[in-house]
């Protein structure tokens, strides 16, 4: 087989496939279930119409795709490992080969920073979430002679504005939940994306100095509705607010042969997710929980 062959290194398409995620038009719905891992997107997808068979693709970077219908209705399930570069990729790839509104939910795991909210095994959905970034600069004040004269370090990590979820559609996760599995089962509030899984999270790590002692404090400070930390909702939110409605001449390729436009509708989005650990108790999921 011949290996694939990209004509625009602004958007790469072989033959209509993206470059990371893989799939192309027709094999990605317009409703779209994302997850973490596999396994998770599997066990979603055994809820999934057997006729027709959901289609299924491993793109070479392992992002995994099942495509098939719910009660007859054409539904995705994407998974995409974490973090936010891999959300970038997952939104903008599914986007280029989708036409019409895209809904997408994320359903993942998380921490809980609050005391009283989020206990292990509850639901928690997202109104709105923030971002939290390390600021690599501020590291340098370490090593004096890689600060240039005068170097503004600033605080060891940067709190975003808050970019809220689709109320709408985050107003039925929870009730949809909560109808399922109890009302005492799941919990909303505001929710942190991390550029990273340790630092940014606030875990120590004796191996490094992280500067991070006090970040889940001063995080709750100054956001005190933040209820849990994750590392993809933000990027989610934040490209639902970019999203535009209009009409894309490439680089998209011909999907029917007769023409290489189509209308791109507006990204609508949500999140809920599992607590899997609470940092106020350092407790941790275990199994048959």
């Amino acid at each position: 087989m011949a290996p694939p062959t990209f004509k625009d290194a602004n958007f790469p398409l072989s033959d209509g496939r993206t470059y990371h995620v893989g799939t192309k038009y027709g094999e990605v719905a317009n409703r779209i279930i994302t997850v973490g891992d596999a396994y998770r997107a599997r066990n979603i997808a055994s809820h999934l119409d057997p006729i027709p068979k959901p289609y299924e693709f491993t793109s070479k970077r392992q992002f995994f795709t099942i495509t098939g219908r719910f009660k007859g209705v054409p539904v995705s399930i994407v998974a995409i490992g974490m973090g936010l570069a891999v959300t970038d990729m997952f939104i903008r790839e599914c986007r280029a080969v989708v036409s019409g509104e895209m809904v997408v939910i994320r359903f993942g795991s998380c921490g809980s920073v609050d005391r009283t909210r989020g206990q292990i095994g509850q639901i928690v959905v997202a109104d709105a979430s923030v971002c939290v970034s390390r600021n690599h600069d501020y590291f340098f004040g370490h090593v004096p002679s890689f600060v240039p004269p005068a170097a503004p370090l600033g605080a060891p990590y940067v709190f975003s504005k808050s970019v809220p979820a689709d109320p709408t559609l985050a107003s039925l996760l929870e009730s949809r939940l909560s109808a399922v599995l109890g009302p005492e089962s799941v919990c909303r509030g505001l929710n942190a994306s991390t550029d990273y899984f340790y630092p940014s999270q606030g875990r120590n790590d004796p191996h490094f100095d992280d500067s991070n002692t006090s970040l889940i404090d001063d995080l709750c400070k100054q956001y005190p509705n933040m209820l849990f930390f994750e590392m993809e909702n933000y990027l989610l939110f934040h490209m639902a607010l970019c999203s535009q409605r209009r009409t894309i001449k490439g680089p998209q390729e011909s999907h029917d042969g007769v023409s290489s436009s189509f209308p791109q509708g507006n990204l609508r989005a949500a999140a809920a997710a599992m607590v899997f650990a609470q940092r106020a108790s350092n407790g941790f999921v275990t199994p048959g929980m």
